[in-house]
């Protein structure tokens, strides 16, 4: 073992193979081996082993559930994770997470309570709501999303399978299933299951709708309700509320609203 620092590795009396770096680091890791810890109280309560942690406070309170192996990068990160094999780079990241095989990259990304599994989160304050914290909050339930950008589901409280790519993207849903947002404020503010939105503000508005298809810049952009829908084209089918029309090309139905089972093409 190597241990500089104040109380570092302090209690690991029978652990091996451990570097503790800053003051109290691993202090209370007893048995585990394989441990790097560098930072004040970095890794402080490690009882799992092949656990990184660089920054002060990163898997600083583990739970005791906290199966290891994980990897925390950035001041507080991955400070009372559940779970293992977890990779967390950024301030504060993934700070109340519980759950296995999570990448969290970006400040602040996940650093409210979160269960999930299987998530990809790279950007800052993706999947960071801010509402109230503590033990007695529920905790937000994902997994197996993949969120690429700042703001990304950024106050999801529950949803799985979800794309989401660019700034914005789906980033006021709260909850939402299976849908695909790549582009800026590509499906903001939706609430749904089943959209495919591509493009710059593309579906933007919509809150209740399923089964969407837009593509292109601003298609479906102000529509919030209506099913089956599909807009390819610049502003294509912008305000439709009804369900099942087609708009292909530029500005294609820009004046339906309520109508519905329509084709427009050009």
């Amino acid at each position: 073992n190597i241990a500089l620092g104040y109380q570092a590795s302090e209690q690991g009396t029978t652990a091996s193979a451990n570097v503790a770096i800053g003051y109290e680091s691993l202090r209370y890791n007893l048995t585990s081996p394989h441990n790097v810890a560098i930072g004040t109280w970095a890794g402080r309560s490690i009882t799992s082993d092949r656990n990184t942690a660089l920054g002060a406070f990163t898997l600083e309170n583990p739970s005791a559930n906290a199966t290891g192996p994980n990897t925390a990068v950035g001041f507080i990160s991955l400070g009372g994770i559940v779970g293992g094999n977890n990779t967390a780079v950024g301030v504060q990241t993934g700070a109340n997470l519980t759950g296995d095989n999570n990448t969290v990259m970006g400040h602040v990304a996940c650093s409210k309570r979160l269960t999930g599994h299987n998530n990809v989160i790279l950007g800052a304050n993706s999947l960071s709501a801010t509402g109230a914290t503590g033990t007695n909050i529920p905790a937000r339930i994902a997994s197996y999303n993949t969120t690429v950008g700042t703001n990304t589901l950024k106050t999801i409280e529950s949803g799985n399978f979800n794309v989401a790519i660019g700034y914005d993207a789906l980033a006021d849903s709260t909850g939402c299933e299976q849908n695909v947002a790549i582009g800026p404020y590509s499906l903001k503010e939706n609430n749904r299951w089943s959209n495919v939105s591509i493009g710059p503000y593309a579906m933007r508005s919509n809150t209740t709708g399923v089964e969407n298809v837009a593509i292109g810049p601003y298609a479906l952009s102000t529509k919030t309700t209506g099913d089956g829908n599909i807009g390819i084209g610049y502003s294509a089918l912008p305000s439709t509320s009804g369900n099942k029309n087609i708009g292909i090309g530029f500005l294609a139905g820009n004046n339906y609203n309520a109508n519905s089972d329509n084709i427009i093409l050009g």
